[in-house]
């Protein structure tokens, strides 16, 4: 969940955005409250560590990609193009684990494709609108669906540490948006005067 963190950084270096000491503040406050939940015993570079920040650091890259491409290109053009090229990458490496689906995993695979597909169209016009930095945060928020799943689904009740690092990470996520709306409200009001 240090997807955001990098995000906001790349968003700095590539395209020159600035963002306030606040949104910082609220960046790093939304990250502790993932570290609360997670509580990790030890922040010792494993392979394993190292794996998970480098697919952070590539998620947040490709975050920046698609700001950029979307200036240019449609969503759905973004989407295409995107999605044939994992379908080809995945093809190359599951070319000899190939088996037929059986029915029930074949319409959970398609449900997870539309989802997938849905959220990834959603993503692409919030930050075809909005700034890579103020898009990142709400990243936190699945923390508190995966809460809110685990309860529903799995029957886990959730203890102390999961729900006050979900508190941090709502809160993260809300006083951004209202920090930008704030923003945003005050940019308008200078240029109607």
């Amino acid at each position: 969940m240090s997807g955001p963190l990098f995000t906001a950084i790349l968003s700095i270096i590539l395209l020159k955005e600035r963002i306030s000491f606040y949104k910082w503040l609220v960046i790093i406050l939304g990250y502790i409250g993932v570290i609360v939940v997670v509580r990790p015993v030890s922040f010792f570079l494993d392979l394993g560590t190292a794996s998970a920040l480098l697919a952070n650091i590539l998620a947040a890259s490709s975050i920046i990609i698609v700001k950029i491409l979307s200036r240019y290109d449609s969503i759905i053009t973004i989407m295409l193009y995107t999605n044939i090229g994992i379908a080809l990458v995945s093809f190359l490496f599951n070319i000899q684990g190939w088996q037929l689906l059986s029915l029930k995993d074949f319409i959970l695979i398609s449900f997870m494709g539309i989802l997938g597909i849905t959220t990834q169209f959603c993503s692409i016009a919030a930050l075809k609108h909005s700034s890579p930095s103020f898009v990142a945060p709400f990243e936190y928020t699945r923390i508190f669906f995966a809460i809110f799943i685990g309860l529903i689904i799995f029957h886990e009740i959730p203890d102390i540490y999961t729900v006050f690092g979900s508190v941090a990470i709502l809160s993260s996520a809300y006083i951004i948006t209202y920090l930008d709306s704030k923003n945003a409200n005050t940019t308008n009001d200078k240029i109607k005067k």
